[in-house]
């Protein structure tokens, strides 16, 4: 297995440190001297590796959504068909752990400034398009395969699904003492069976 070069681990470090800053200081309040000092370089060193403070903050986003989709695959690797799979897909994105609670956080430090960045709205479509996809294939297999209701229309179920996950994410993480983990599952749980299963 080929070892990583000091680059590839010293960007790695610096990507840790902004997600990590971001979900503890938020967006606006994360600088590049805070990332610099989290990681003990000089600041001229994080222009190194990234054009500036927006080059380095998009990468970081790309990062959180790789880390997901890491998650998830590895989770989706255990799936027993459609049906689980697009219950995994609900798992991996309920906030439950104190990590899982922060990337959740970062997602919505991300999100305020989609609101205002075009840059940052391009960057969160094409993710977020990417997502809606594999659950879109997921729910077209399970259609196939009548483990899922004939009259679902993939795309549409799939946009429908992931805004209930951010929306429940976000309440989650925003008042945990009434929305908590167990109930964003099984809302999600009851939104499936109501809306997806045969």
């Amino acid at each position: 297995m080929p070892r990583l070069s000091v680059e590839a681990i010293r960007r790695e470090q610096l990507l840790d440190a902004a997600i990590g800053l971001v979900a503890a200081k938020g967006y606006e309040a994360t600088t590049v001297r805070d990332i610099a000092a989290a990681v003990d370089v000089a600041p001229g060193t994080v222009l190194y590796y990234f054009e500036g403070r927006d080059d380095l903050m998009q990468a970081a986003l790309v990062e959180a959504a790789r880390r997901f989709g890491a998650r998830l695959d590895d989770a989706l690797a255990e799936a027993d068909g459609p049906a689980e799979a697009i219950a995994i897909h609900a798992v991996v994105a309920t906030p439950r752990t104190t990590e899982e609670r922060a990337a959740q956080t970062l997602w919505i430090e991300f999100w305020r400034q989609a609101v205002r960045n075009e840059g940052q709205r391009a960057l969160h479509e094409r993710l977020y398009d990417s997502w809606r996809a594999r659950i879109a294939a997921t729910v077209r297999e399970g259609v196939a395969g009548s483990v899922f209701r004939r009259d679902v229309a993939p795309e549409d179920w799939a946009r429908r699904f992931v805004a209930l996950l951010d929306g429940l994410g976000l309440h989650v993480v925003l008042h945990p003492g009434s929305v908590g983990a167990d109930v964003m599952e099984r809302a999600c749980r009851e939104h499936v069976a109501a809306t997806l299963l045969r």
